[in-house]
């Protein structure tokens, strides 16, 4: 059904330049406007003097620029550092390459884990906590326009069905 749509390209070690090259050539061999841009940003960019926070600044400065000039939304799959809590709602300052990779978009969105509450020992040592299975944390965060945050929990079962659920987000908190 999607494959007219849907267009992977698998190149590796590419300068934001020869990213937005790949999206203008697909445009003109499948004679159709690309609307959107998925990218797995740091293991597709190329390093720039061996630092990881400078290829990612650089590059997606340049990439929001011409995301905008081409009119497509570009988005970019930021991984985080180890040292990221699991069930840390907001990740910006742990995104690999640094939290200035965030300087360079309008909105982005970070998924986290949800603790089972009545499952978990917080007391041991080391803590034992439980996740609830299958459920997941979303936080939208619109820096461009309103500056809101959108929150929702979701649940995705075994054929990959996403549900989410109609629960206030905050009782699912885990710090507070």
């Amino acid at each position: 059904v999607y494959q007219d749509y849907l267009n992977i390209v698998s190149e590796i070690d590419l300068d934001a330049k020869a990213i937005s090259d790949i999206a203008k050539r697909t445009e003109d061999r499948i004679k159709m406007k690309i609307q959107l841009v998925v990218m797995d940003s740091m293991n597709s960019m190329k390093m720039h003097g061996d630092s990881e926070a400078l290829t990612a600044f650089q590059n997606t400065k340049y990439l929001k620029q011409e995301c905008k000039n081409n009119g497509y939304v570009g988005l970019l799959i930021n991984h985080v550092t180890k040292g990221c809590d699991p069930t840390l709602r907001d990740c910006s300052e742990y995104v690999r390459g640094g939290s200035k990779v965030l300087q360079n978009c309008d909105a982005y969105y970070s998924f986290s884990k949800v603790v089972n509450k009545e499952q978990s020992n917080f007391n041991s040592k080391p803590a034992d906590i439980i996740y609830l299975p299958s459920t997941f944390y979303v936080r939208l965060v619109n820096k461009r326009d309103t500056g809101n945050t959108l929150d929702k929990v979701f649940t995705v079962d075994g054929a990959l069905t996403v549900d989410f659920l109609d629960i206030e987000p905050r009782k699912l908190e885990f710090y507070g």
